[in-house]
C-alpha cells in the first residue's frame, strides 16, 4: 500500500491528527480570531466535515489486497531441484499431496516462531493405501524393487509368482501454518509392499525405495524459496491489516471525536446567556 505500517509510527500520524486541529483552535493568535457568530458557524461546519470525513474514510478506505501462494513444491532434502513428488496444497485442515491427503485436524497444535512468524506446529502420521498401484508383481519387478535383487527368503524355486501386490503409503509430516496459510512443512515417505500368493505360505510386507508411478520416498523439505515466499507474503497481510485497521478504523473514531468536540462546543456557545432581572433592595 506504500504507507508505513510501524505501529508506533502510525500511532504517532494518529496523534498528530489530533492535535494539530486542537491546536490550531487552542492557539490562534486572539487579533486574529473571527467573531463570535462566525465562530460558531466554523466549529459547526468543521463539526460537519470532520464527521463526514470520518464516515467517507471508514467506509471507501480499500480492503487489503494480498494474495498468498495456494501451493508449493516440495524437493528431496538437501537437494533444491529434485522433486519430491506433487505440490503441497493446503486445504482448511487437510494437507494435500496430489492424491494424499493428511488431516491435520486431530495433531496438538503448537504454537511457535518459524521463519520470524507467529505460526502452530503440528507432526502428523498418516498410512493410507495407494490408489491405482498394480494388483499383481512378477518376480522380475519385485526383484527391480528391492534395488536389485530378490529379498531374502524368496526363492524362485518355491515361490515362482506373480504375487498379490498391497501397497501402503506411510507419511510422517511436520507443518507450520500461519492461521489459514501453509507456511511451512517437511516429512518423511515410504512404501510399503505386502505379497501374498505366487508360493508364499505366508504374508511377506517389504519396504521399496519407489512408489508405483514413480513417485519418490524419503525426507523431503517445502522448497525453500517457496517457504520464503510464503512467509513475506504473510509479513506483507500483516503489514496490510495493521495499515488498514489504523486508516480504516482507528483514524475515522479520532476524526469523529473531534468532530465530536467541535459540535459540543458550538452549541454550548450557541445557548443564550441567562439573564437575571435587577432586584431593588
Amino acid at each position: 500500500l506504500g504507507i508505513p505500517a510501524d505501529p508506533r509510527l502510525i500511532e504517532v500520524l494518529g496523534w498528530i491528527a489530533y492535535l494539530i486541529p486542537v491546536a490550531a483552535l487552542t492557539y490562534w493568535p486572539r487579533a486574529l480570531r473571527p467573531d463570535p457568530r462566525t465562530a460558531q458557524w466554523l466549529r459547526g461546519s468543521l463539526a460537519v466535515a470532520f464527521a463526514a470525513l470520518a464516515v467517507g474514510i471508514a467506509a471507501l478506505w480499500p480492503q487489503p489486497q494480498v494474495t498468498l501462494p495456494d501451493h508449493a513444491p516440495r524437493v528431496l532434502e538437501g537437494d533444491v531441484d529434485t522433486s519430491a513428488g506433487p505440490d503441497l496444497r493446503l486445504q482448511g485442515e487437510v494437507l494435500e499431496m496430489g492424491a494424499t491427503r493428511v488431516d491435520l485436524t486431530g495433531a496438538e497444535a503448537t504454537p511457535e516462531r518459524h521463519l520470524g512468524l507467529p505460526s502452530l506446529h503440528r507432526e502428523v502420521q498418516s498410512q493410507t493405501e495407494i490408489a491405482g498401484a498394480p494388483g499383481q508383481i512378477d518376480l522380475a519387478t519385485l526383484a527391480q524393487l528391492a534395488g536389485g535383487r530378490l529379498p531374502v527368503g524368496v526363492s524362485p524355486a518355491r515361490n515362482p509368482g506373480p504375487f498379490v501386490a498391497e501397497w501402503t503409503r506411510l507419511e510422517q509430516v511436520t507443518v507450520w501454518t500461519a492461521g489459514d496459510a501453509l507456511l511451512d512443512a517437511q516429512g518423511r515417505s515410504a512404501v510399503t509392499l505386502r505379497l501374498s500368493g505366487g508360493g508364499l505360505t505366508t504374508a511377506r510386507t517389504l519396504r521399496v525405495d519407489m512408489a508405483p508411478g514413480g513417485m519418490a520416498t524419503g525426507a523431503w523439505v517445502m522448497a525453500p524459496a517457496a517457504a520464503q515466499d510464503a512467509a513475506d507474503a504473510l509479513r506483507s497481510v500483516r503489514r496490510a491489516r495493521i495499515e488498514h485497521q489504523f486508516w480504516a478504523r482507528e483514524l475515522p473514531v479520532i476524526l469523529f471525536l473531534i468532530a465530536l468536540a467541535l459540535a459540543a462546543s458550538a452549541l454550548a456557545r450557541a445557548r443564550p446567556t441567562p439573564f437575571f432581572p435587577a432586584r431593588s433592595l
